[in-house]
């Protein structure tokens, strides 16, 4: 099947609670259409963005400021874990061997990563439609937004978004982490499934530099001394439609893709995530709950898997809950459009704090 120039928007999953609050304006987005069910069900919206490609595209700044071999995989595992009716989405990385000179040994700063996925409630089975990869050895991480409007034409959207993440990820492992935008533009030439995905890929480079890339509304944050220094552009050509690489998409990596450098220091933290995770959160939510996990570990022992967790939990709550005011919220009213609450997603979260090399080892010492 293929679609010609089109723009494909998110899926949209709403609890029937949240039906007489919010049909009379939800319905009138273009990006959604709805279809009540009964109590007892979810209903699904989707729509497929039919828009020309845009002559001019803007962007909206955000709220604040696997084993040895030589091939790296990223991959579903299918023995997810399943706590607290919760099922955590993993993958597998390569992240013993490279085609790369680049080593460990030269590096001033390192990251030390932990990643937590928390697929959308109705998508548990197959695990939602996030990818990611984290290379611990080159400091690169990914996350990919399968574009859930694909769903509507019978198309599953997440078989876009993880071959997308694994040939990125391949590709950064074979040319090293300074071409995130060579390797991203191949895996998108060379992906054969049809449908969309956003992309945001970074890097630590051995001069102690954030620098990547950033297509639609996933995204990249820095946390220093409790304070949010950096917040990636999201970009949308309209309201809950995501610029987005794919099938027949007239955005490119090379020409549309917001560039990221961002000068790190030791203890920064960089939080990389979909949109399930940066509609639901301000930046200010992030923040204390980084903060709070710097006050409870001992000096210099920190666990950035836990704080994943712990990050994408709350991301979770606060899109179950009918009143709080979240961004996702706070953009639909900037866009004209009555809304209340959180959105439920896949939330994918990924956080990287930053070490000096000599500690980098203790560190992990410690998570083990």
């Amino acid at each position: 099947m293929i679609l010609s120039k089109v723009y494909v928007a998110h899926s949209f999953f709403n609890s029937s609670r949240f039906f007489f609050l919010r049909a009379a304006s939800l319905t009138h987005l273009r990006s959604l259409t709805f279809t009540p069910q009964s109590s007892n069900t979810q209903r699904q919206a989707l729509s497929a963005c039919t828009l020309p490609p845009p002559q001019s595209k803007s962007t909206s700044q955000s709220t604040t400021t696997p084993s040895s071999t030589s091939e790296f995989v990223a991959s579903e595992d299918k023995s997810a874990s399943k706590t607290s009716g919760i099922i955590k989405a993993s993958v597998t990385v390569n992240t013993e061997d490279s085609d790369t000179n680049s080593t460990s040994v030269s590096r001033r700063l390192r990251f030390s990563c932990g990643a937590f996925a928390i697929p959308h409630p109705d998508k548990q089975a197959k695990g939602g439609e996030d990818a990611y990869f984290v290379n611990s050895k080159l400091d690169v991480v990914g996350v990919f937004d399968g574009v859930g409007g694909w769903a509507s034409l019978g198309i599953d959207p997440k078989l876009y978004s993880q071959k997308l993440s694994a040939l990125t990820a391949h590709k950064i492992n074979q040319y090293g982490a300074k071409f995130i935008m060579k390797a991203l533009s191949e895996a998108v030439d060379e992906n054969e499934h049809i449908g969309s995905s956003t992309a945001c890929v970074v890097s630590l480079s051995e001069e102690g530099t954030l620098s990547g890339l950033n297509l639609g509304d996933s995204g990249v944050m820095v946390v220093r001394n409790s304070e949010a220094i950096y917040r990636s552009v999201d970009q949308q050509h309209y309201f809950n439609c995501p610029y987005q690489v794919g099938s027949d998409s007239a955005d490119s990596i090379e020409e549309d893709s917001g560039i990221i450098q961002v000068n790190l220091q030791d203890g920064d933290w960089v939080v990389v995530g979909t949109d399930g995770l940066f509609d639901n959160c301000f930046a200010e939510d992030i923040v204390s709950e980084i903060s709070w996990h710097e006050q409870k570990r001992p000096p210099g022992k920190f666990d950035p898997e836990y704080l994943a967790e712990s990050v994408a939990r709350l991301a979770f709550s606060f899109a179950m809950d009918t009143r709080r005011d979240t961004p996702f919220a706070v953009n639909a009213r900037q866009s004209g459009h009555h809304y209340i609450g959180g959105k439920m997603d896949d939330i994918t979260c990924i956080i990287c704090r930053v070490m000096l090399n000599e500690n980098y080892k203790k560190n992990s010492d410690f998570k083990s």
